[in-house]
């Protein structure tokens, strides 16, 4: 008899093992999903399968080895809408001053134009938020080096300049003036390097669909200078 009701219920048992592997599937499935999903408090509010930043830690340890002040870093996006609509491969850029004291702590410090500003910024942030980076070092004495550092901390305060009005005439210094009591992020390294060669392109977008005529510092005007020279690349050097 015992037999025979065990032999009568071996499908049901069949069934509940494949349910049960069924819904372990669908859990953990359901799990890792719920994982690689972001929730925000503001549109799109949801975000599946953000990959955060793409920079690691021996890129940083890397740069943070060849850094002198007066080197201008340059950084870019994979993911930000915003890098859509900023020619060049790097979006961002900032002067590195060297150590300073912020907040109480001695750390190294970059000075870049944010959407808030001018200010100091520990360069681990700046490095860390970011898909890639490079390093150019400006081919000048020390002295100027130290100028540029001096006046990029001058710069400390300023608002941005989302009018992206550019000064291309630096022996002149009512222009000067004029120019950059407001500048954007390539406007400001720029600027701390007034006797360097440094050119005003015309941005294109979407390999060449739409064109400037407004020509403007970018960060490409640092790669195509003479007068600097790319020392680390946190792409490309990682390849040799």
């Amino acid at each position: 008899m015992k037999a025979g009701i065990e032999k009568a219920l071996r499908p049901f048992k069949c069934v509940g093992w494949f349910v049960g592997g069924l819904c372990g599937n669908i859990k953990q499935g359901l799990l890792h999903t719920m994982g690689n999903v972001r929730i925000y408090n503001r549109p799109l509010w949801f975000v599946f399968n953000p990959k955060g930043y793409q920079i690691k830690a021996r890129q940083i340890r890397k740069a943070l080895a060849v850094l002198q002040p007066g080197d201008v870093v340059v950084r870019k996006y994979n993911t930000y809408l915003s890098s859509y609509f900023i020619p060049g491969r790097f979006s961002h850029s900032g002067l590195y001053v060297g150590k300073k004291t912020v907040q109480g702590m001695e750390t190294e410090v970059l000075v870049p134009a944010l959407g808030s500003g001018v200010q100091m910024q520990d360069a681990m942030d700046f490095f860390m938020t970011c898909d890639e980076f490079a390093i150019l070092r400006p081919r000048c004495t020390d002295s100027v080096k130290e100028e540029a550092c001096r006046i990029a901390a001058g710069y400390i305060g300023a608002q941005y300049d989302y009018g992206f009005d550019v000064c291309e005439d630096y022996d002149n210094q009512d222009e000067v003036q004029k120019r950059t009591k407001s500048v954007y992020c390539h406007e400001l390294t720029r600027s701390c390097f007034p006797h360097l060669s440094v050119p005003c392109l015309a941005p294109t977008l979407w390999n060449g669909m739409i064109r400037s005529s407004k020509k403007q510092f970018l960060a490409q005007s640092f790669f195509e200078s003479e007068d600097f020279d790319v020392v680390y690349d946190s792409f490309y050097s990682e390849l040799h």
